[in-house]
């Protein structure tokens, strides 16, 4: 059996979104009746175009946890203290992230009880401002941090 897990899926239009069973496993997203993406347990094609690839943007200016909605987005923090982001033992695998340091405070990348950090550094402090982190879960509770720390 196979499994597709999406953890944002976006459909807009002003009508005819759907998604639909073609059959032989094979499952097609259509938006707007034009454009669409079939999805089956070989491939995935897209007919029509992709319009947009923004990340989603989320400012923080005090401690976080992330979520698992913050997969695939960035963070921004601004503050002029210390603040800690923290990484808990509920992501999956595949989870990942950026965070940006907008301001004078350090960001530090926690851990949850039963999260490991890895860096190739020994460090997980952002202190350079306009700096950013990459935050990735490559096996469950095994996450790597990278990028301005030190």
């Amino acid at each position: 059996m196979s499994t597709l897990q999406v953890a944002n899926l976006h459909l807009e239009s002003t009508g005819n979104n759907r998604i639909q069973y073609s059959g032989t496993n094979t499952f097609s997203i259509v938006a707007g009746g034009t454009n669409y993406c079939t999805v089956n347990s070989m491939n995935m094609s897209v007919n029509g175009s992709i319009t947009s690839a923004n990340l989603f943007v989320s400012a923080k200016t005090d401690n976080y946890t992330l979520t698992n909605a913050d997969s695939g987005s960035v963070i921004t923090m601004s503050n002029t203290a210390s603040k800690t982001i923290t990484v808990p033992n509920t992501l999956p695998v595949g989870f990942r992230c950026m965070v940006y340091m907008l301001n004078t405070g350090n960001v530090v990348i926690g851990n949850a009880t039963g999260v490991s950090l890895f860096s190739r550094t020994n460090s997980y402090t952002c202190s350079t401002r306009y700096g950013s982190v990459s935050i990735f879960e490559y096996d469950t509770n095994s996450v790597i941090v990278d990028g301005a720390i030190g």
